[in-house]
């Protein structure tokens, strides 16, 4: 387990970096209710990452039954994202994606929670973290519960940073846009340096680590 959450923080530390989630969440802050519709938004976003997730993995896991040994295909899809993983790294470096979702006129906490969970489609690469997340949990073979469990948190962790929002227009009512302003600006460029660096070094990994099963029967870890 110990091993699995070292992967797993620097994983996290990358796909936290979402200036498209953050940015959504400031324009609500902003709006009247905007504690209710930041919230709202940020339950969205949650709930429909557990739930990708958890439909994910278990496609994975499926897929491997149809395997004669169970963690070759593990290995072949961890390889197959760090192949990606590299290559998006690279187009991250170069340029940055639209990062600006189109809102709808009037926001509703329905209307913010659905745009929430529907912002998971939105600024790809940055779901791409989340990837190779749920590949290393299945990789480790934990039980069924303790599958989830890990998931959860990762997922819990994930949202954490993100509550900064809500709860910074709770405490300081229209004082806060300026500051969450400046913290989206932050996150965008904190984003544009510390993802590709992030894919980029989870690439190499995943190549590695898949080379090191075809080669000698075991993973790096």
């Amino acid at each position: 387990m110990t091993d699995l959450l070292l992967i797993l923080t620097p994983i996290l530390l990358g796909d936290v970096a979402n200036p498209v989630l953050f940015a959504l969440l400031v324009y609500l802050a902003a709006l009247p209710r905007g504690v209710l519709l930041s919230s709202a938004a940020l339950a969205g976003h949650t709930a429909a990452y557990f739930g990708s997730g958890v439909l994910i993995a278990f496609a994975f896991a499926e897929l491997t039954e149809f395997m004669s040994n169970p963690g070759t295909l593990g290995y072949v899809i961890g390889g197959l994202l760090g192949v990606v993983l590299l290559y998006v790294a690279w187009l991250s470096s170069r340029s940055s994606p639209d990062r600006q979702p189109e809102q709808p006129a009037k926001e509703t906490p329905v209307s913010a929670f659905v745009t929430g969970a529907i912002v998971n489609f939105i600024g790809i690469p940055f779901g791409l973290p989340y990837f190779v997340a749920i590949d290393q949990i299945l990789k480790a073979d934990l039980s069924l519960g303790g599958s989830l469990a890990v998931l959860a948190g990762y997922n819990l962790a994930y949202m954490a940073p993100f509550l900064l929002v809500p709860v910074l227009t709770l405490a300081l009512g229209e004082n806060a846009r300026a500051i969450l302003e400046k913290m989206s600006g932050w996150v965008e460029k904190a984003g544009d340096v510390l993802l590709p660096l992030i894919m980029f070094a989870l690439g190499v990994f995943l190549i590695l680590d898949a080379g090191f099963y075809f080669a000698t029967g075991a993973g790096l870890y």
